[in-house]
Parts: structure tokens; C-alpha cells; sequence
């Protein structure tokens, strides 16, 4: 690992993982307990990740994002006991531990943070013996993912799930020794998550971009020159357009972004116009998309360097989110569970060894995606002859902005908690800057209020839900949202009538 200062060898994580492992087990860690990490991208993160298994507990990444309540949420649900925390978030670790007295707090640095509870003194511990048990159905961690239920779910993911996840990332990504990846992607996230360890799996070299800007980004690829990026095709155009921008005050775009031998993206799809600009600027880059989601431990499905063609017969492809990877199956259902012809849309089912235990202690939930072994992502795509896999629509009532998914249902109940509200609904817009934006549409109680409320509302949310959740426009009216004949709003309806209504 590199940072600003300091440069750790393989063989000395070793050593620090060991130790923090039985720091962990003085903390009172002991095997299957769970253990939650708050953290920006910071090389702790990545040795509390191997420090909680090899102690034999289960590693829970929080959304740094969440906001209190669903930090506490997700701390509740996994009975967790022990938060190592990053100062950057101390405010909220307050808020959290005001209602959570028994949980025990480890700082990884900041001056007015107590000595007793810094991250340093677990590496004073001695070094134990790995205890991590690597069986295939044990669980190894419980990342936290967007709910359609209203609150954030904990997916409970095997070793052996994440095993083979590493190993197929590994081979997609072509890492080697001589591969420096940069931690960009927020490190709690699978994408990250699974990149980052298919990496160690090839004795790279990580590095850490604690929060993206695109100015960040390019000063880090000057002092590292990393081979792999991680972005999404938003992050992409701002780099490029900062490049540009540098290099016209002297230097040179494809000098500064020579390293990069990959740039790996997913969330969203790149236009050909991002494709082309960017093969511009980095000849010879390879590109390669993932779809996947948490409850397949990451990636199943990629589009790989070859076919990013805009040949006239291969364009077809670009337009896919590729093909299934090795150990993932797919296969497309109507609603009668009959498996689809090629070229026709249904839902996507993915099986194999990569899907989930199941929803940490909710049954109920579990039952409801995992039928007969395929996991029902709640996609609707198509699969042609050839085995590329086509998205038509995203999972009901989700938005995907800058990346992040966003339940609508998730921030419908927050809105419904505001004394002023009769009903709303989110649906998404397209955004030139974030691919799509959740807007909201809101039914007030009193309309001769409405100039003044769009604000009361972003205040009001933001006490509950993470602020990438929070709606970026609004439209406030006081006629009923459009109904169906059985009493669902029609977000299609509603969502063609905003964008009619903008000209």
C-alpha cells in the first residue's frame, strides 16, 4: 500500500493484519461477531478487512453516506458491538451512539479522540493465529444495500461467494504484480470491495483516494500513475474534461493519463460519444463494463474490452451490458417463471456460486428474490443469440443518480414523516451531469405554503436519509397524484407529465 508518506510491504500488512486481529479479540471480538467500519477510502479500511476475518468475525462495511438513523438501523440489525470509525464522521458516530450506549468506538486518528479508544493501540496487541475459517457457507461479511422495503437491507454474503468474486475479477481485470489500482469507488461498496481484494489476490500495489474530485483524481494518477481506475461513466467526463482543461495550460491529456491500462465502470452505460472521446485521450485504454448488484457479491454479468466496437455489425454490443461471467448463469422469465425466447424482455435471474446466504435475519425478505436458487434481481432485460444481456429497465421504482442507487419507496417514507405532506411520489429525470435525478413529487395539505416548502422538505430528509438520497427538484402541487384502477400512483404518468410540463 502507498499513501502520502508511507509505503507498506505485503509482508508487513501481514504482520499489522495479525496484530489487529488481536486487537480485535482484546476488544472482546470473538468468532462470528460482527464488526462495523465507518471509514473514508484510508488503508485502515483495507487492513480492518482482513483483520476482522483473520480474528473470525464478519466484516460489516457502513454506507458512509447513511444518515444517523440508518447507522443506527444498520448497527441494530446486526447486534454489532464494536464500530471502528473514521474522525471525518465524528458528529454522526455521536448522533449514533446517543441512542446506541452499549456500541464501542475505535477512532483511526484525530487529535481531540480519546488515546484509549485509538485505532494504534489495537496494534500494540499481539499477533494470533488466523482464525478465519473459510467454509463455504460461513458468513464473511453483511453489506448494507438499498431497500425497496423502506430501509436499508444486510446481505449476508459467504467466503466462498466472495472467493470465487476475487478470482473472476481477477482474471477480468488482468491484474498482475506490476498493477496499481486507486481505491476511488467508496471502499464499502462491492464494486471496490471486490476489486480491491481480487488485487491483493495478484500482490498489486493499492493506493487511496479518499473522496473523488476530479482535480484529486489527476493528482494522484501524477504521483502514483495507477494502471486500473473504478469510475462511473459521470466521473469519467469530469476527469476527461479536468485533463483537458490542465493541458491546455500546458502538458499534455494523453501524457497525464498514459498509465491507466483499464478504466472499469458499471451503474450506468458510457455513450459512444464517452467511448470515442475518451480512446482519444488514452489510446489504447482498455474498457470493461460490470453490471451485478450486492446480493450477487458484486459483479456476474461484464462487457469486455473487445466488445467496446463501434464497427457497424459489433455496435449492437456496446449497447449491452455484456455477457455472464464465468461462474454466474442468467436467464430471462416472464411472469409466469417461463424462461423467455432470445430478444424478449422479462426479469433477470442469476444463479450460481456468487448469490447471497440471504437478507441478515429476515427470512420473509430472503424468500421473497431467492426462489429455487436463482436470484430475481427485479431487472427486466433481454439475452440475444449470442449471450449479450440487454437492460431495458431498471428494478421498480429505483433511480440510479451519479451511480448510486436510490429507492424510491426508501425516501417516499421519509417525506410522508413531514406534517405538511398528503402524499408523494420519486421518479427519475434525466440530468446532463448525473444520468438520471430523483424528483419529487409532493401533494401538500396546505398549497397557499407551497414557494417555501422545497427547502422545510431537503431539512426535514436530511435528519433521516443519506443526502445523495435526498430529492435534487420538486414539484409541489395540491391536485391527488395520478392512480391506477388498484390505487398505485402511475409513476410513468406522472414522470411524463413533469418532463411535458418542462418544455
Amino acid at each position: 500500500m502507498v499513501t502520502n508518506d508511507t509505503s507498506i510491504s505485503w509482508l508487513m500488512l501481514n504482520d499489522r493484519v495479525a496484530r489487529i486481529a488481536g486487537g480485535l479479540r482484546d476488544e472482546g471480538i470473538e468468532p462470528g461477531d460482527r464488526v462495523c467500519v465507518l471509514m473514508l477510502n484510508r488503508p485502515e479500511f483495507l487492513e480492518i478487512h482482513y483483520a476482522t476475518a483473520w480474528a473470525g468475525a464478519i466484516l460489516v462495511p457502513l454506507n458512509f453516506r447513511f444518515a444517523a438513523a440508518e447507522l443506527r438501523d444498520a448497527i441494530r440489525k446486526t447486534n454489532s458491538q464494536l464500530l471502528i470509525a473514521d474522525p471525518f464522521f465524528a458528529e454522526t458516530v455521536r448522533q449514533v451512539c446517543q441512542e446506541i450506549d452499549t456500541l464501542r468506538v475505535i477512532w483511526t486518528g484525530g487529535e481531540d479522540m480519546p488515546q484509549a479508544d485509538r485505532y494504534e493501540r489495537l496494534l500494540e496487541a499481539d499477533a494470533i493465529e488466523d482464525l478465519s475459517t473459510g467454509q463455504d457457507q460461513s458468513v464473511a461479511g453483511i453489506f448494507f444495500t438499498g431497500g425497496t422495503t423502506g430501509s436499508p437491507r444486510g446481505v449476508a454474503i459467504s467466503s466462498a461467494s466472495l472467493r470465487v468474486e476475487f478470482l473472476e475479477l481477477r482474471q477480468a481485470l488482468e491484474f498482475d504484480r506490476s498493477s496499481i489500482y486507486v481505491h476511488m469507488m467508496p471502499m464499502f461498496h462491492l464494486a471496490d470491495f471486490g476489486m480491491g481484494s481480487a488485487l491483493t489476490l495478484a500482490a498489486g500495489t493499492h493506493c487511496f483516494l479518499e473522496q473523488f474530485t476530479p482535480q484529486a483524481c489527476l493528482d494522484l494518477i501524477r504521483r502514483y500513475r495507477p494502471t486500473h481506475l473504478c469510475l462511473v461513466p459521470t466521473m469519467v467526463s469530469m476527469v476527461l474534461d479536468e485533463a483537458q482543461a490542465q493541458a491546455s495550460s500546458g502538458g499534455s491529456a494523453m501524457d497525464l493519463l498514459s498509465s491507466v491500462k483499464m478504466i472499469v465502470y458499471g451503474a450506468a452505460p458510457m455513450t459512444p460519444a464517452l467511448i470515442e472521446r475518451l480512446q482519444e485521450v488514452v489510446p489504447g485504454v482498455k474498457l470493461r463494463q460490470f453490471y451485478g448488484m450486492t446480493e450477487l457479491a458484486g459483479a456476474c454479468v461484464t462487457l469486455a474490452p473487445e466488445d467496446h466496437d463501434p464497427a457497424p455489425d459489433k455496435v449492437h454490443r456496446m449497447r449491452s451490458i455484456g455477457q455472464s461471467m464465468a461462474t454466474s448463469e442468467v436467464k430471462i422469465v416472464r411472469e409466469d417463471g417461463s424462461t423467455c425466447k432470445a430478444d424478449e424482455a422479462g426479469e433477470i435471474l442469476v444463479r450460481g456460486p456468487l448469490v447471497m446466504l440471504g437478507y441478515w435475519e429476515d427470512p420473509e425478505g430472503t424468500a421473497a428474490v431467492l426462489k429455487n436458487g436463482w436470484m430475481h434481481t427485479g431487472d427486466v432485460g433481454s439475452i440475444d443469440l449470442d449471450g449479450f444481456i440487454k437492460i431495458h429497465d431498471r428494478t421498480k421504482d429505483m433511480i440510479i443518480s451519479g451511480g448510486e442507487n436510490i429507492y424510491s419507496l426508501e425516501v417516499e417514507n421519509a417525506l410522508a414523516r413531514h406534517p405538511k405532506v398528503l402524499q408523494c411520489a420519486l421518479v427519475g429525470l434525466p440530468d446532463e451531469k448525473w444520468g438520471e435525478r430523483a424528483h419529487a413529487v409532493v401533494v401538500v395539505r396546505s398549497p397557499d405554503v407551497q414557494d417555501s416548502l422545497s427547502k422545510d422538505f431537503e431539512t426535514h430528509c436530511r435528519g433521516l436519509i443519506a443526502g445523495y438520497k435526498i430529492p435534487r427538484s420538486w414539484t409541489i402541487r395540491s391536485e391527488p397524484l395520478p392512480l391506477s384502477g388498484v390505487g398505485k400512483v402511475q409513476k410513468q404518468k406522472l414522470r411524463a407529465e413533469i418532463i411535458a410540463n418542462a418544455g
